[in-house]
């Protein structure tokens, strides 16, 4: 083999000269690159890079909000309300239960739960209420907002009882294990033993907290918003409430 070397070496310029004078050509790029383009094109190329990156960002931001929220909320939550059949009545009875299931620790049974109190309220109290904007209803809570939920309840409930709250970090952690679990019936069971026997009195004591007020809110939210959403659709088709009604067989 041989010694590759540059500089005032005399053995460096006699092994390889021509690749000597490279790696000199190579340095002294190198420092025009190093000294003299950031007085000139570093700063506003840094800067148009870091506005790219932002702007990518923020549109990246946008999409993930979007997704996330605005389609949930309007596919799972307000577009069974908007187009459902049943009375302004019936639908925001169902938005009040759906709710109030869906702010109780139930999770993996809350859709049970709703068509077993519909068919309780129809054939034994005579009284109705529209179950399929109530089972959507209930995914107000869902992967995503379950865990600050019941959070938010546990700590509600122990503040309330003067118990010891336990750390985010340890419930999120066991939740997030649970939800993991490849069986669904398995983790539908260890999620109840966890959530009602395990934390129990002060978990469902602190959910209640929650479930009523909103439930109720959203019953008389319902009420009036869909009322003149109704109304607004037959003032724009030049017709009664009453006759627009019966026209798109909507009960009044």
């Amino acid at each position: 083999g041989f010694v590759i070397g540059c500089g005032n070496s005399n053995n460096s310029m006699l092994v390889c000269p021509p690749l000597c004078n490279v790696l000199n050509l190579v340095t002294k790029s190198f420092a025009h690159l190093t000294f003299q383009l950031p007085l000139k094109r570093l700063v506003p190329t840094i800067l148009k890079v870091l506005s790219v990156m932002f702007t990518f960002l923020s549109s990246l931001f946008r999409l993930i909000i979007k997704m996330i929220f605005v389609d949930l909320i309007n596919k799972k939550l307000i577009h069974p309300v908007l187009h459902s059949m049943a009375s302004v009545s019936q639908v925001s009875w169902g938005v009040g239960i759906g709710i109030f299931l869906g702010f109780t620790p139930t999770v993996g049974v809350q859709m049970y739960l709703a068509a077993l109190i519909w068919g309780f309220c129809r054939y034994l109290l005579n009284f109705k209420f529209n179950l399929p904007v109530s089972v959507a209803m209930v995914w107000i809570s869902n992967p995503l907002t379950m865990i600050p939920m019941y959070y938010g309840f546990l700590t509600t409930g122990c503040w309330v009882q003067g118990k010891e709250q336990l750390t985010y970090a340890t419930f999120e952690s066991r939740l997030t294990e649970i939800l993991g679990m490849e069986s669904v019936w398995g983790s539908i069971v260890s999620g109840a033993e966890y959530l009602l026997i395990e934390l129990g009195e002060p978990m469902m004591l602190g959910s209640l907290f929650f479930a009523f007020p909103i439930a109720i809110g959203s019953y008389f939210l319902t009420y009036y918003g869909l009322l003149r959403h109704r109304q607004h659709k037959a003032y724009q088709a030049q017709m009664s409430y009453e006759e627009w009604c019966a026209a798109h067989e909507i009960a009044p």
